[in-house]
């Protein structure tokens, strides 16, 4: 029996796609070696990043002291409230179905039934509430569900915490609100020294004074605790944990007495108010043996607990033009005002020596 010739066509066509399947199989295969060769460290660190968390292990602030030892910034305890947006999200799936299933939502408290709100709003609501916080922030903190947790809260005091978890004990919101332990700064002696002792932000970076001079004494390394989750958020067995510990930072004793301090303060207030000042007024003493700064104010101090609120002296001065509080120049001028009040005249500004400068006209 004869076989029939091939169709050229049909030769021609399986060709085509022959030369087609290998050069896309070539194709693959020169990016599979890119991705293991030259791309290899980008894909393994974005694997890494999807598998782990990594939490940052806050290294203790070193306190600054008076020269009798005197504590003049330190630390204490304040709380950190945040959410998982993926918890509440499931928490509202399921209060989603019982609803629909049952026309009622099992597993959930009284007083969130009788909100008649969504899952989702009640715990924003009470959130908002308890902690003084925006009710559409935190409304807003519960879409980002790509995020293990979003922070609600910083810098919370104790009895507010209490209520925090007074507030997720009565409604079972264990896995979608927690508590988080943080240290802040603290200023025993409120406006003692202001200028010179500076202050850190919320995150406890230095921003004025020896702070910030010393601040890469002062904040010491933070440590890092990584562990590794599945795809759900769990976290995998504690073999795949990683644990560096923090080192706190140093503390600082200055050649300041308290004492001599707080009655330069006194003094300085005193003049000027009797003087009518309009430029601030400020002061040093030194130890005319061992040249020690025993005491250097400037006059308004600041609450170093409260930075960023004027006190009476630059209030006046802020509300004299009569600017409407959400007007840009009332804004300009109250971060002027700001900048002013923290800086420290008695080594910031130039001014005119007095009887100081006799020493030199007689030497």
């Amino acid at each position: 029996m004869a076989i029939e010739p091939i169709n050229p066509r049909t030769v021609k066509r399986s060709t085509v796609v022959a030369i087609a399947l290998g050069a896309a199989f070539i194709y693959l295969l020169f990016h599979i070696f890119i991705i293991q060769t030259v791309k290899f460290e980008k894909y393994q660190e974005k694997v890494i990043n999807q598998m782990t968390t990594e939490s940052s292990i806050k290294a203790s602030r070193g306190t600054i002291s008076d020269y009798h030892g005197a504590i003049m910034a330190t630390n204490v305890t304040a709380y950190r409230v945040f959410i998982s947006p993926r918890g509440i999200a499931q928490a509202e799936n399921r209060t989603s179905l019982d609803s629909f299933f049952f026309k009622d939502r099992f597993g959930i408290s009284e007083e969130e039934k009788e909100s008649g709100l969504t899952h989702t709003e009640f715990v924003a609501n009470g959130l908002s509430k308890i902690l003084g916080v925006d009710y559409e922030y935190v409304l807003k903190q519960t879409t980002y569900t790509s995020y293990l947790d979003r922070t609600v809260a910083r810098d919370v005091d104790a009895d507010l915490a209490e209520k925090v978890r007074h507030f997720i004990a009565n409604n079972d919101l264990q896995d979608e609100v927690y508590l988080e332990a943080v240290e802040t700064r603290y200023y025993p002696y409120s406006s003692l020294a202001s200028s010179v002792i500076g202050f850190t932000t919320s995150d406890g970076v230095g921003v004025y004074g020896l702070e910030l001079q010393y601040n890469k004494d002062l904040k010491g390394t933070d440590g890092k605790y990584v562990t590794a989750r599945d795809s759900s958020g769990k976290e995998m067995p504690y073999e795949y944990e990683l644990y560096s510990p923090s080192q706190d930072g140093y503390n600082i004793t200055t050649t300041i007495d308290v004492a001599m301090q707080a009655v330069l303060e006194e003094q300085l207030n005193t003049t000027l108010k009797e003087s009518g000042a309009v430029n601030r007024a400020c002061a040093i003493i030194i130890d005319v043996d061992t040249f020690a700064i025993k005491a250097m104010a400037t006059a308004p101090g600041f609450d170093l607990n409260d930075p960023w609120t004027l006190d009476e002296y630059f209030n006046l001065e802020l509300n004299y033009p009569g600017f409407d509080e959400n007007s840009e120049e009332y804004k300009q001028l109250k971060k002027e005002l700001l900048q002013k009040m923290w800086s420290n005249k008695a080594i910031g500004e130039s001014y005119i020596p007095g009887s100081t400068f006799k020493i030199l006209t007689t030497a």
